[in-house]
């Protein structure tokens, strides 16, 4: 695709880096989403631990979601994809790289999840660490549904394109990640109550 470069290779050549990594990776996904039991890694006993690991998992997932939308939504992510109407100046091994920033985060995002998931902690403290698991996986499921909004996009430019028409300028697509503000506030409140 990258050498014969077709209409719409630049949307194609992403999504397709961004759906593969995605996929490597879905099955792991279900298993942390739908809680499967897990095998304990250790316990977090003192509740000044379990804040310190709560806050820093929250805190991991979100810099990098911030991280990935920052390089999405940078000028060097529209320039890789050229001009609209001229493909031929799109830097094919930028909107690779860029994919794979998606992916790394994705993983990221993923193994934080999984990584709240394989710690107990005393009864007054698995709530908390529940909900923080709730929240990072609410996380996995927008970034996740960031594959089918590029999927989109590549069939609607494919679309223009069969009629002989381009957008007149560049439009990222973003993840759109929704945080569950009363959850977080919830979190917070507890977090804050631990000292």
């Amino acid at each position: 695709m990258i050498r014969d470069k077709p209409e719409c290779w630049t949307w194609a050549v992403f999504a397709s880096v961004l759906f593969q990594r995605w996929a490597v990776l879905e099955e792991r996904k279900v298993v942390q989403v739908m809680s499967t039991p897990v095998t304990p890694a250790g316990v977090l006993l003192e509740a000044p631990d379990v804040a310190r690991f709560v806050t820093e998992h929250i805190r991991g997932a979100e810099v990098a979601i911030v991280k990935l939308i920052d390089c999405l939504n940078g000028p060097a992510f529209e320039a890789a994809f050229g001009a609209p109407d001229n493909e031929d100046a799109a830097n094919a091994e930028a909107i690779v790289a860029a994919a794979h920033e998606f992916g790394d985060c994705y993983q990221q995002v993923l193994e934080i999840a999984e990584e709240c998931r394989i710690w107990l902690t005393p009864g007054e403290f698995t709530d908390l660490l529940a909900d923080t698991v709730q929240l990072i996986n609410g996380f996995l499921q927008d970034l996740a549904g960031f594959v089918n909004d590029v999927l989109a996009r590549l069939e609607d430019l494919q679309k223009l394109a069969m009629v002989n028409q381009r957008p007149s300028k560049f439009q990222p697509v973003l993840p759109q990640i929704v945080v569950d503000g009363q959850l977080l506030a919830s979190i917070q409140k507890r977090l804050d109550e631990m000292g």
